[in-house]
């Protein structure tokens, strides 16, 4: 990264959350206008079964909460 992008980065840093998520999803949808119907269908079809799955009591949800330990955990402990 040189060092103007390096200063914007700083700047970004320095907003509040709102103001930074908003200028991340600007940067992120800069990068690609060209919408890939097929990745939206395999979305959609992911989305769905998914849902049934839960509807279903097929797979259960986890808290974030337990995930994020777990992870820390896993990562932590390896360092």
């Amino acid at each position: 990264m040189n060092r103007v992008t390096q200063q914007l980065v700083n700047q970004l840093l320095q907003l509040p959350a709102e103001e930074r998520i908003s200028a991340a999803r600007q940067l992120y949808f800069s990068l690609d206008n060209e919408i890939d119907k097929d990745a939206e269908l395999d979305w959609e079809k992911e989305i769905q079964k998914r849902l049934f799955e839960l509807d279903s009591n097929k797979v259960s949800c986890v808290p974030w909460e337990a995930v994020k330990e777990k992870i820390e955990l896993k990562y932590h402990a390896s360092n």
